[in-house]
Protein backbone atom coordinates (compact mmCIF):
# COMPACT_ATOMS: atom_id res chain seq x y z
CA UNK A 1 0.00 0.00 0.00
CA UNK A 2 1.02 3.14 -1.27
CA UNK A 3 1.18 6.91 0.96
CA UNK A 4 0.54 9.87 0.31
CA UNK A 5 3.93 12.50 0.56
CA UNK A 6 4.96 15.78 -0.44
CA UNK A 7 6.24 15.72 -4.14
CA UNK A 8 8.59 18.61 -3.35
CA UNK A 9 10.91 17.51 0.21
CA UNK A 10 9.41 13.77 0.12
CA UNK A 11 7.28 14.18 3.73
CA UNK A 12 4.34 12.33 4.48
CA UNK A 13 2.63 15.03 6.98
CA UNK A 14 0.95 16.39 4.44
CA UNK A 15 -2.82 18.49 5.04
CA UNK A 16 -5.59 19.20 2.79
CA UNK A 17 -7.31 22.43 2.86
CA UNK A 18 -9.32 25.18 0.52
CA UNK A 19 -7.08 27.50 -1.42
CA UNK A 20 -7.76 30.86 -0.08
CA UNK A 21 -8.20 34.15 -1.87
CA UNK A 22 -5.16 34.79 -4.55
CA UNK A 23 -3.62 37.64 -3.46
CA UNK A 24 -1.61 37.64 -7.39
CA UNK A 25 -5.56 37.30 -8.92
CA UNK A 26 -6.81 40.06 -7.20
CA UNK A 27 -3.80 42.34 -7.90
CA UNK A 28 -4.41 41.10 -11.75
CA UNK A 29 -7.80 42.18 -11.39
CA UNK A 30 -7.10 45.36 -9.49
CA UNK A 31 -5.09 46.27 -12.38
CA UNK A 32 -7.00 45.34 -14.92
CA UNK A 33 -10.84 46.71 -13.87
CA UNK A 34 -9.99 49.07 -11.05
CA UNK A 35 -10.88 48.02 -7.31
CA UNK A 36 -13.92 45.62 -8.39
CA UNK A 37 -11.40 43.44 -9.95
CA UNK A 38 -9.75 42.65 -6.54
CA UNK A 39 -12.71 40.36 -6.56
CA UNK A 40 -10.94 38.36 -8.78
CA UNK A 41 -8.59 36.85 -5.90
CA UNK A 42 -11.89 35.22 -4.80
CA UNK A 43 -12.18 32.98 -7.67
CA UNK A 44 -11.45 29.37 -6.90
CA UNK A 45 -10.79 30.21 -3.29
CA UNK A 46 -13.00 27.13 -2.31
CA UNK A 47 -10.87 25.06 -4.08
CA UNK A 48 -8.92 22.39 -2.09
CA UNK A 49 -5.39 21.92 -2.07
CA UNK A 50 -2.81 19.81 -0.36
CA UNK A 51 -0.51 21.53 1.50
CA UNK A 52 3.06 20.43 2.84
CA UNK A 53 3.98 22.05 6.56
CA UNK A 54 7.57 20.99 6.43
CA UNK A 55 8.47 23.07 3.21
CA UNK A 56 5.07 25.06 3.24
CA UNK A 57 4.41 24.28 -0.79
CA UNK A 58 1.19 23.94 -2.04
CA UNK A 59 0.21 21.34 -4.69
CA UNK A 60 -2.69 19.83 -6.35
CA UNK A 61 -1.99 15.91 -6.40
CA UNK A 62 0.14 14.60 -3.53
CA UNK A 63 2.89 12.13 -4.74
CA UNK A 64 2.88 8.36 -4.04
CA UNK A 65 5.76 6.41 -2.38
CA UNK A 66 5.66 3.00 -0.51
CA UNK A 67 6.21 3.49 3.15
CA UNK A 68 8.82 2.03 5.07
CA UNK A 69 8.54 -1.57 6.01
CA UNK A 70 10.70 -4.05 8.43
CA UNK A 71 10.73 -7.33 7.83
CA UNK A 72 9.43 -9.51 11.01
CA UNK A 73 12.66 -11.20 11.61
CA UNK A 74 14.63 -7.52 11.61
CA UNK A 75 11.49 -6.18 13.76
CA UNK A 76 12.24 -8.98 16.05
CA UNK A 77 16.16 -8.62 16.61
CA UNK A 78 15.30 -4.75 17.58
CA UNK A 79 12.46 -5.10 19.69
CA UNK A 80 14.52 -8.66 21.51
CA UNK A 81 15.99 -7.54 24.46
CA UNK A 82 20.08 -7.35 24.70
CA UNK A 83 22.16 -8.87 27.03
CA UNK A 84 23.61 -7.47 29.66
CA UNK A 85 27.34 -6.85 28.97
CA UNK A 86 29.56 -8.44 31.51
CA UNK A 87 32.22 -5.97 32.97
CA UNK A 88 35.56 -6.93 31.26
CA UNK A 89 38.08 -8.24 34.06
CA UNK A 90 40.33 -5.81 35.10
CA UNK A 91 44.01 -6.55 34.00
CA UNK A 92 45.84 -8.03 37.24
CA UNK A 93 49.50 -6.76 38.07
CA UNK A 94 51.62 -9.71 38.37
CA UNK A 95 54.68 -9.32 40.88
CA UNK A 96 57.58 -10.17 40.01
CA UNK A 97 60.13 -11.54 42.68
CA UNK A 98 62.53 -9.49 44.26
CA UNK A 99 66.23 -10.52 43.03
CA UNK A 100 67.87 -12.26 46.22
CA UNK A 101 70.49 -10.12 48.16
CA UNK A 102 73.92 -11.55 48.04
CA UNK A 103 75.52 -8.56 49.74
CA UNK A 104 74.63 -5.71 51.45
CA UNK A 105 75.81 -2.05 51.97
CA UNK A 106 76.06 -0.75 55.32
CA UNK A 107 75.00 2.82 55.24
CA UNK A 108 77.23 5.55 58.23
CA UNK A 109 73.67 4.94 59.97
CA UNK A 110 73.79 1.85 61.01
CA UNK A 111 71.47 0.13 58.53
CA UNK A 112 72.03 -2.83 56.42
CA UNK A 113 70.91 -2.11 52.93
CA UNK A 114 70.79 -4.04 49.95
CA UNK A 115 73.02 -3.86 47.41
CA UNK A 116 70.34 -2.90 44.92
CA UNK A 117 68.82 0.22 46.95
CA UNK A 118 69.87 4.07 45.39
CA UNK A 119 69.28 5.61 48.89
CA UNK A 120 69.16 4.32 52.74
CA UNK A 121 66.15 2.82 53.79
CA UNK A 122 66.53 3.96 57.09
CA UNK A 123 68.08 7.50 56.84
CA UNK A 124 67.38 8.25 52.84
CA UNK A 125 71.34 9.08 52.27
CA UNK A 126 72.27 8.34 48.19
CA UNK A 127 73.91 4.89 48.29
CA UNK A 128 77.26 3.73 45.88
CA UNK A 129 78.70 0.90 45.12
CA UNK A 130 81.97 2.62 45.02
CA UNK A 131 81.78 4.45 48.00
CA UNK A 132 80.03 2.18 50.59
CA UNK A 133 80.77 -0.44 52.85
CA UNK A 134 80.21 -3.89 51.62
CA UNK A 135 79.30 -7.22 53.66
CA UNK A 136 78.63 -10.17 52.69
CA UNK A 137 76.35 -11.36 56.09
CA UNK A 138 74.80 -9.57 58.17
CA UNK A 139 76.03 -9.54 62.02
CA UNK A 140 74.28 -11.19 64.80
CA UNK A 141 72.51 -8.23 66.22
CA UNK A 142 69.12 -6.34 66.27
CA UNK A 143 67.72 -2.59 66.42
CA UNK A 144 65.23 -2.26 69.15
CA UNK A 145 62.16 -0.10 68.87
CA UNK A 146 61.28 2.36 70.83
CA UNK A 147 58.17 -0.02 72.09
CA UNK A 148 60.75 -2.59 73.06
CA UNK A 149 60.37 -4.68 70.10
CA UNK A 150 63.88 -6.35 68.73
CA UNK A 151 64.19 -5.87 64.63
CA UNK A 152 66.39 -7.18 62.24
CA UNK A 153 69.26 -5.10 60.66
CA UNK A 154 67.61 -4.57 57.66
CA UNK A 155 64.00 -3.40 59.02
CA UNK A 156 62.96 0.07 57.49
CA UNK A 157 59.63 -0.20 59.89
CA UNK A 158 58.68 -2.45 63.00
CA UNK A 159 57.04 -5.24 62.60
CA UNK A 160 54.63 -4.92 65.77
CA UNK A 161 54.09 -1.07 66.08
CA UNK A 162 55.13 -0.49 62.33
CA UNK A 163 57.02 3.23 63.15
CA UNK A 164 59.31 3.96 60.96
CA UNK A 165 63.11 2.95 62.65
CA UNK A 166 65.91 5.44 62.57
CA UNK A 167 69.12 3.75 62.81
CA UNK A 168 71.19 6.71 64.40
CA UNK A 169 68.98 7.19 67.17
CA UNK A 170 67.96 3.27 67.81
CA UNK A 171 70.11 1.11 70.18
CA UNK A 172 71.76 -2.42 68.75
CA UNK A 173 71.79 -5.68 70.68
CA UNK A 174 73.56 -8.76 70.67
CA UNK A 175 71.18 -11.82 68.71
CA UNK A 176 69.32 -11.54 65.52
CA UNK A 177 65.96 -12.06 65.72
CA UNK A 178 64.59 -15.32 64.06
CA UNK A 179 61.33 -15.35 62.06
CA UNK A 180 59.26 -17.47 58.96
CA UNK A 181 58.85 -14.95 56.14
CA UNK A 182 56.49 -14.75 53.55
CA UNK A 183 55.99 -12.48 50.60
CA UNK A 184 54.44 -9.16 51.50
CA UNK A 185 50.59 -8.99 49.92
CA UNK A 186 51.69 -5.06 49.80
CA UNK A 187 55.67 -4.94 48.21
CA UNK A 188 56.29 -8.08 47.92
CA UNK A 189 59.61 -8.23 49.47
CA UNK A 190 59.99 -10.54 52.24
CA UNK A 191 58.63 -9.99 55.77
CA UNK A 192 58.47 -11.94 58.92
CA UNK A 193 55.14 -14.04 58.91
CA UNK A 194 52.08 -12.30 60.60
CA UNK A 195 51.44 -13.35 64.20
CA UNK A 196 50.52 -11.92 67.62
CA UNK A 197 53.49 -10.39 67.83
CA UNK A 198 54.22 -9.51 63.99
CA UNK A 199 51.54 -7.12 62.61
CA UNK A 200 53.74 -4.63 60.25
CA UNK A 201 55.51 -5.70 57.28
CA UNK A 202 59.32 -4.81 57.49
CA UNK A 203 59.55 -3.01 54.74
CA UNK A 204 56.73 -1.31 53.79
CA UNK A 205 55.63 -0.70 57.15
CA UNK A 206 51.62 -1.76 56.04
CA UNK A 207 49.51 -3.85 58.64
CA UNK A 208 49.33 -7.37 57.42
Amino acid sequence: MRVNCCPYCGSCDIVLQEKGYSAKKGLLGIVTFGLVGGLAGLHGSKKLVWRCPQCNNTFAEPAQKEPFMLEQASLDAILAPQPAKKPEPKPQHIKSAPPVVKQRMLCTCGAYNSIYNKACFSCGEPLSLATTTKVLALPNKGVVCACGVKNSLESGYCLACGTKLHYNQLEQIDGQPSFTLEPCPYCNQPTPKKSRKVRHCIHCGKEL
